[in-house]
């Protein structure tokens, strides 16, 4: 076929689908019925969905422009265009038409494979049920939102219109595409066995159900016909009578008005009121009289009036008035009737002028009464039955048009199905109105015959369940006939099938018998036949592992991770392929490369696994040699030079990537040369296997220790540290251990041997992020140390040189104050609620020779890091215990003394030991002390902290947790505590009367110890608000400035001597 062939031939089924699916909606269109607007069969979804299944996406335009064109006929298009929200609820119709077809073939070619024969019932119902119910539910969902959306229907019909629609469209595609599909798809003609006389059923059931709707159509249209007759005359009826009455009410006026000049205008006020209120719809009346201007002319005045005013309706001016009753005059002595007049300011605004005659001859005046027309219609219907009625009021001009009364712009015309809107003459006030009565919205849901719908529907659904059971049933006699072609084929293939297998089992059982292993199991893994290399592999024999499992053979080196990825890659690709630690019957771990392949019968079902594998353990000992050369020292087994710089351009990206730093220390031997070559090179050699080894015991895990060369070494610390001086702080402390630990003597040849190490230090990525740069750094550093006199440590940056010298300096001015007793304790009380001393805190100090008085912030974190606090801690305990005895000798009645613990101190195993020779030494009762520990000491080895408290409690000490609400703790384990007490941290405290959140924390806190059984103090209280807030809140101990700084013993003592003795 050419390419103009194919043009011609796409162009015709574009054209053929679209005037099909035109004359079908235009056919089905008059079977759509309020409220939904939708019919029971709606064929063009049939041959939207078969023609886009059939020929393709290329005729979905033809959908589009046919479904415009039938919408097209029942909007206002000229309205549409005029709101763009309109239009495009309108285009959404086609759209959904659009999505409708091509949804379906879309689901039907995916799931059931169309092209299909569609001989199974599974494929049949799969077929109609993706095609009809799946496909179009959200098509219906939004074409019957759009007709909410445009005012044809109401909301509340909602749900009945999208059944109604849904079940059409459904209808219509199981009915239709069968019929499109026999007469366009030639491979269905073939079939006329079995389609033509589906067809012909199908024709023969519609024709049946189409004839039944439409006499009983018929029938119901002259009942609804009847009804709104019936309604539209009892409206007549009941205008006529308003008006009538009206006219009654005004006549009235006469007798109050009377023949005489004089008007009891008290009666006419009263009267007025009574028309008021009995006729909400009249908003004035006046009289409007008449007086003789001159022989020939009338002069009409306003006598009286009285107001009943709308927000919209006000009166006319008596010169329009006089306008009015000149053109009335002339007539009202032969036509004495009251006349309606529209002369308003408001369309809606009318007039009824009511003639009243002093003589036979002689015109007296008007009652003129206004009315709104919307109101008087209300009125007049109030008690009739014309609910789901459409009511228009219409006069004609002069040219023949519609001059609309009520309303004053109608809305849309409602669609007639049944053609019953009426019209009757209305006669009343001089004018011929007419009254239009037509079917609103609601109309036929309340008072159509829905078992006519039925009929229609039932029939529909039935015609379309019949058609499908006859596939089915036909289907199954095809299938039948199907399967017995297959059987004989699959006879055939089977016996062709059997005489190639005879011939590859006699090459299989050659291929058998290989040098690699070969295991062959059943579905379920039992081992069913080995050859002979599996044998010497392995060393079972093959009755020792047939009909077992293949985990006899397996190792510990696998974990459940290795054996779920090895059955998720057999099951995914049906092979697996990798390096398995297997065990040989001997108890030797072995590896092996195995290759696993999933066996499967005709059905695509696993029938057997075939596992080849060959023993690699020479391959993989090679392996192992060579990377050992390749990035470890062979003399030292560290890694060399080469794994270095990949391990530190590894730990620079870390960095770099979370803002991290890290450092190298550069370490060589000092005199090596010396004892290598005096020695000989082999006792040089053990020396540098002992250095290897103590430096790998210095270092942690993650940190590197590694030999370039010599007596050259390189430790590669790991980048955690988050800023420069913390990353030199942590490489100066493994640089001092490792320094101390080289400096240990060697044992060489049954000869103690002394050595020292030179040290330098970089850290990294701070300039540069070269890793042989960093190197050359670190190396440059270390001759810094070697030229200082060997036996020290250097860094790269001056700076950090810098803070580390005064670090080692401050270290060993520390250790010489320790040892020269350069501490004091000085003591900040403690105070209750009643400004009562109830206890104190010891604080030491360092009393420098040269520096005076240094606070412990300036020492306590390198005492910590140098672990000189252990000494620090257990005098602070003893010097407390002594001074607490002192006073007391002196007579002093003292309080509680808290000592605060480090981590260090309190981990060690005879701490309690340590307090309990303090109390024992000093002679003072437990009860005098109080031991203060942070929230992170507490919860590091939760068990250990709990077991040391209990024997602390045991003893009669205090406990406290100091620094409350800045660590770790949780309720969970202040329960599990042994507790006295809680400290509220300063840095709470301290803007609790400026800060609402600092001061709910307090208060929580506080509220926390209460119900918990704990006393509260809280620090760094400096002001008299800060007081009171506490105070209030219930904390009943308070220690800071706003009492008393920090004292000497002595001066402590002159507070406890100025107190009441009614402490603690």
């Amino acid at each position: 076929m050419n390419y103009r062939t194919s043009v011609n031939s796409t162009l015709s089924r574009i054209a053929l689908t679209a005037l099909l699916f035109y004359f079908a909606g235009q056919l089905a269109l008059p079977l759509s019925l309020p409220p939904s607007y939708a019919t029971a069969i709606w064929p063009p979804a049939g041959i939207g969905f078969a023609a886009t299944l059939l020929w393709g996406n290329k005729v979905l335009p033809a959908i589009f422009l046919a479904e415009l064109a039938i919408h097209y006929e029942v909007y206002d298009f000229m309205t549409l265009w005029q709101s763009p929200r309109q239009l495009l609820i309108f285009l959404s119709s086609p759209v959904n038409s659009v999505l409708r077809a091509w949804t379906g073939a879309v689901l039907v070619k995916k799931i059931v494979g169309y092209p299909n024969p569609l001989i199974s019932a599974k494929e049949i119902m799969l077929f109609f049920l993706l095609s009809g119910p799946v496909a179009t539910l959200i098509p219906a969902l939004l074409s019957v939102y759009a007709l909410v959306e445009t005012g044809v229907i109401v909301e509340s019909d909602f749900g009945f219109g999208f059944l109604t629609w849904w079940l059409g469209d459904c209808i219509g595609i199981v009915v239709f595409t069968p019929l499109f599909l026999t007469i366009f798809e030639p491979s269905l003609q073939s079939r006329t066995k079995r389609w033509l006389p589906l067809c012909t059923a199908l024709i023969v059931g519609l024709a049946l159900v189409a004839i039944s709707y439409l006499l009983a159509h018929q029938r119901e249209g002259l009942r609804l016909q009847e009804i709104i007759e019936n309604k539209a005359e009892t409206i007549q009826y009941a205008l006529e009578d308003n008006y009538k009455a009206h006219a009654n009410t005004l006549s009235l006026y006469h007798s109050l008005i009377g023949s005489n000049d004089t008007i009891d205008y008290q009666s006419l006020q009263i009267f007025s009121d009574w028309v008021f209120n009995t006729y909400p719809g009249v908003p004035y009346i006046e009289w409007l009289e008449a007086s003789k201007a001159s022989q020939d002319k009338t002069a009409w005045t306003i006598k009286y009036s009285a107001k009943k005013y709308f927000d919209d309706f006000h009166p006319i001016s008596e010169k329009r008035h006089q306008e009015i009753v000149f053109a009335l005059e002339p007539q009202a002595t032969t036509d004495r009737s009251s006349k309606i007049l529209a002369f308003g300011n408001s369309s809606r605004q009318f007039f009824i002028y009511t003639p009243f005659f002093e003589t036979e001859q002689t015109l007296k005046g008007y009652i003129i009464e206004a009315f709104d027309i919307e109101r008087f219609i209300d009125d007049a219907l109030v008690r009739k039955s014309i609910e789901y009625i459409d009511i228009r009021l219409f006069q004609k001009t002069s040219d023949g048009e519609q001059q609309w009364l009520f309303p004053l712009e109608p809305k849309r015309a409602i669609p007639d199905p049944f053609a019953i809107t009426t019209l009757k003459p209305l006669n009343i006030g001089g004018q011929s109105w007419f009254i239009q009565v037509s079917p609103d919205l609601g109309f036929l849901g309340n008072y159509y015959s829905w078992p006519v719908w039925g009929i229609l529907a039932g029939g529909m659904l039935l015609t379309s369940l019949m058609g499908i059971g006859f596939l089915i049933v036909t289907g199954q006699t095809e299938l039948i006939l199907v399967e017995v072609e297959k059987r004989t084929h699959d006879l055939n293939q089977s016996n062709r099938k059997l005489r190639l297998s005879e011939e590859q089992l006699r090459l299989a059982a050659t291929a058998f018998e290989t040098q690699e292993g070969i295991m062959i199991t059943d579905k379920k893994g039992r081992i069913l036949r080995v050859n002979n290399a599996h044998t010497e592999i392995t060393g079972y024999s093959s009755e020792e592992v047939i009909g077992k499992i293949p985990s006899v053979l397996s190792s510990i080196h696998h974990n459940r991770d290795c054996f779920d990825e090895f059955w998720k890659q057999l099951a995914s690709q049906g092979q697996y392929e990798g390096e398995i630690w297997n065990r040989r019957k001997n108890g030797e771990v072995y590896p092996e490369w195995q290759t696993v392949t999933a066996v499967k019968n005709e059905a695509g079902e696993i029938t057997h696994f075939v596992s080849i594998f060959s023993d690699i353990t020479e391959k993989k000992e090679n392996e192992s040699r060579i990377h050992n050369l390749a990035f470890y020292d062979p003399l030292t087994n560290l890694p060399n030079r080469r794994l270095l710089i990949n391990r530190l351009e590894k730990e620079i990206a870390i960095a770099k990537r979370h803002g991290h730093f890290g450092a190298v220390i550069f370490m060589d031997l000092d005199h090596f040369k010396f004892l290598n070559d005096s020695l000989g090179h082999h006792v040089g050699d053990e020396l540098l296997i002992q250095v290897a080894n103590r430096l790998q015991s210095v270092v942690r895990d993650e940190d590197t220790a590694a030999r370039l060369g010599g007596d050259e070494f390189i430790v590669l610390i790991n980048c955690n540290a988050k800023n420069l001086s913390e990353a030199a702080d942590h490489a100066l402390t493994v640089a001092e251990k490792i320094n101390a630990k080289i400096n240990e003597p060697f044992l060489l040849n049954a000869f103690q041997h002394q050595l020292s190490p030179s040290m330098g230090i970089t850290l990294f990525p701070d300039n540069d992020d070269n890793p042989d740069r960093i190197l050359q750094q670190a190396d440059t550093a270390m001759y810094r140390s070697k030229a200082s006199g060997r036996n020290s440590i250097s860094f790269f940056h001056p700076s950090m040189q810098e803070a580390a010298d005064l670090r080692i300096k401050m270290e060993n001015e520390l250790r010489e104050a320790i040892d020269q007793g350069h501490f004091v304790l000085n003591y900040q009380a403690q105070f209750g609620a009643k400004n009562e001393i109830i206890g104190a805190e010891a604080l030491i100090r360092w009393q420098h020779p040269q520096k005076g008085l240094i606070p412990p912030v300036e020492f306590i974190k390198i005492a910590e890091e140098s672990r000189l606090i252990l000494q620090l801690g257990r005098w602070v305990i003893m010097e407390a215990c002594l001074q607490i005895q002192s006073w007391q000798q002196n007579g002093l009645i003292v309080p509680r003394i808290a000592i605060n613990v480090s981590s260090n101190q309190f981990r060690q195993s005879n701490f309690v030991d340590q307090i309990e020779h303090s109390l024992k030494v000093s002679g003072i009762t437990p009860d005098c002390l109080e031991i203060e520990l942070t929230e992170h000491v507490v919860i590091d080895n939760i068990e250990d902290t709990i077991e040391k408290m209990k024997a602390l409690k045991a003893l009669g000490l205090s406990i406290s947790i100091d620094d409350f609400g800045t660590g770790y703790s949780s309720l969970a384990y202040l329960k599990q505590l042994p507790l006295n007490q809680l400290k509220i941290d300063k840095s709470f405290v301290r803007d609790i009367s400026t800060d609402p959140n600092d001061a709910i924390i307090v208060e929580t806190m506080i509220d926390m110890a209460k119900h918990l059984g704990l006393t509260m103090i809280a620090e760094g209280v400096e002001t008299a608000e800060q007081l009171a807030f506490l105070k209030s809140k219930g904390c009943t101990g308070f220690q800071g400035y706003y009492f008393s700084h920090p004292v000497t013993a002595d001066q402590f003592a002159e507070l406890l001597s100025e107190q009441s003795p009614q402490v603690i």
